[in-house]
């Protein structure tokens, strides 16, 4: 029997979640079963920090009648050496750059006197320091 399956979110049970449609149901993709019966599914969730509910339903030919699976999401904000271009999107800083802040849109350019191989660090670079690794400032 070949089975099909869609895969809704809701993030009505999370009230501090602020997104476009909260509440509702949000279609996140579909699939077919293989020969065996085994429904293989891939889906990209993309939304701000929070806690989703995922449902996943399965609608079988014929008269079978298959309850939904519920699970539950969580979505972590960004870390230092990340940034959000896009509220639903962390990025990693590339070297040359980093990031102490988040909540930022960009990554900062490297600082005079100091490498900076991505992420959040910054490695004062000889006959320079800063005075923790939580600075951006370095000195000579």
């Amino acid at each position: 029997m070949l089975l099909s399956s869609a895969v809704l979110a809701n993030a009505a049970h999370n009230p501090a979640v602020n997104t476009a449609g909260a509440g509702s149901e949000v279609f996140l993709g579909s699939n077919r079963s293989d020969s065996s019966g085994t429904v293989h599914l891939w889906f990209k969730f993309r939304q701000p920090p929070g806690s989703y509910r995922i449902k996943y339903s399965l609608v079988a030919a014929g008269d079978a009648s298959i309850p939904p699976v519920l699970t539950t999401l969580e979505v972590r904000r960004c870390m230092p050496g990340e940034v959000a271009p896009s509220p639903d999107a962390c990025v990693a800083c590339a070297a040359g750059s980093y990031s102490l802040h988040p909540a930022n849109s960009s990554c900062d350019a490297c600082p005079p006197g100091a490498a900076c191989p991505g992420g959040s660090a910054i490695s004062p670079l000889p006959g320079h320091w800063h005075s923790a690794a939580t600075s951006s400032q370095v000195h000579r």
